[in-house]
């Protein structure tokens, strides 16, 4: 869908279709709009490119998480720390921030998004300025672009975190700053000792369809004293690519 080909008619039968368009979102148009969730429920879903960014339940579940490989972030309470702060990378729809502050009163989050326009859609309509309010102010959201955020952190002696969580993708690969060396030991830097980086990952494990997750371990162990790989579904072929966690902890 091309910015230039939506009308204001246009924009007039999509909203009272009940979607809601963002045309000027940096990685083109993104549509907001309800699906059923094969239950008699609904689901709230943020598209763009092709693909589903984000999603949410519009029910008492709200706070609950839609896409299963999130769940995979839960990791970070395997730390050899206790978590008490943590920034997220790539917050779309905030649809696990959402999730960390609900259910574990003891953490605070920044949640990071590089397009504003992004951002916005996440507060109107994706249940974050609520979830601002119940919290106390426990989620931020900025908008920001992470490489420069933890550059920038990782060169002051500012704030720690004791888990970092990226959810950020160039297409449907992470972007190339965040792969390499110097990335992970500035990343290493902005971590409490014992946090964890937690990076997902859509890549086979094994094959020729695994070089981009073998340079990222590579760059990872370079800089942390643990690094593994968790796959979404442990019985998926190692050769097929998958949502992936790269878990790396500090020292």
């Amino acid at each position: 869908m091309s910015e230039k080909l939506l009308t204001a008619h246009d924009m007039e039968l999509l909203t009272c279709a009940g979607i809601y368009v963002e045309p000027q979102a940096l990685n083109g148009p993104a549509l907001v709009f309800p699906i059923s969730d094969g239950e008699g429920g609904e689901i709230r879903v943020l598209w763009q490119g092709g693909a589903y960014e984000s999603a949410t339940y519009t029910d008492s579940r709200k706070n609950q998480l839609v896409f299963p490989y999130l769940e995979l972030y839960d990791l970070l309470f395997e730390a050899a720390c206790p978590v008490h702060s943590v920034l997220m990378l790539g917050a779309g729809g905030c649809s696990y921030p959402r999730y960390l502050v609900a259910h574990h009163p003891e953490i605070s989050c920044d949640a990071l998004e590089l397009d504003p326009k992004i951002a916005s859609l996440a507060c109107n309509y994706f249940f974050v300025d609520e979830v601002i309010r119940e919290s106390n102010g426990r989620l931020q959201v900025q908008v920001a672009d992470g490489v420069e955020y933890i550059k920038s952190l990782a060169a002051s002696h500012n704030k720690r975190y004791d888990a970092i969580l990226n959810d950020c993708f160039s297409g449907e690969v992470p972007p190339a700053d965040m792969m390499t060396s110097e990335w992970m030991r500035q990343v290493a830097h902005c971590l409490t000792p014992g946090g964890r980086y937690l990076t997902n990952v859509v890549s086979a494990q094994v094959g020729e369809e695994a070089h981009q997750l073998e340079a990222l371990m590579d760059a990872a162990r370079t800089v942390f004293e643990q690094v593994e790989i968790v796959p979404l579904d442990p019985e998926t072929d190692p050769t097929e690519p998958d949502n992936l966690m790269l878990v790396c902890q500090r020292a």
